[in-house]
């Protein structure tokens, strides 16, 4: 059976970049962005929470990221099934994207940074790996 779960935004940050801590002690960081639909003639957005759990994309996203900022990511879609307080009777899938690499859509310049800065910050899980190996 073929298997594939990817997926690869462009979009603006809508809620600035936070570190959290999970309850089994896992440090992550958590965002959300907002995506256009395509072939929208009127505005239309799809917004997505995205979770960032490697400590070089937390790093960088804290770094050079913040609310309005445009970005790429490459990911998995993950489901969670939750259940409401209010209706216990009800459940419902909350669906969030595990970031496995990202690159900058846009220069910012309150970010003081220039591109040949944005170019060592850029991220790829890939070359990573292979650095890694090395």
């Amino acid at each position: 059976m073929f298997r594939f779960n990817h997926i690869t935004l462009m979009g603006r940050i809508v809620r600035a970049p936070v570190e959290m801590q999970s309850r089994s002690g896992r440090v992550y960081v958590m965002f959300s962005i907002a995506v256009q639909r395509m072939g929208s003639h009127v505005t239309h957005c799809d917004y997505f929470d995205v979770y960032a759990f490697r400590a070089s994309h937390r790093r960088r996203i804290l770094e050079y990221f913040d609310k309005g900022s445009p970005i790429i990511i490459t990911g998995r879609m993950q489901a969670c099934v939750r259940q409401d307080a209010s209706y216990p009777d009800r459940k419902y899938k909350q669906w969030s994207v595990i970031m496995m690499s990202f690159d900058f859509a846009g220069v910012k310049a309150e970010h003081g940074a220039n591109v040949d800065d944005l170019v060592e910050c850029r991220y790829d899980e890939a070359a990573e790996e292979a650095a890694n190996e090395e």
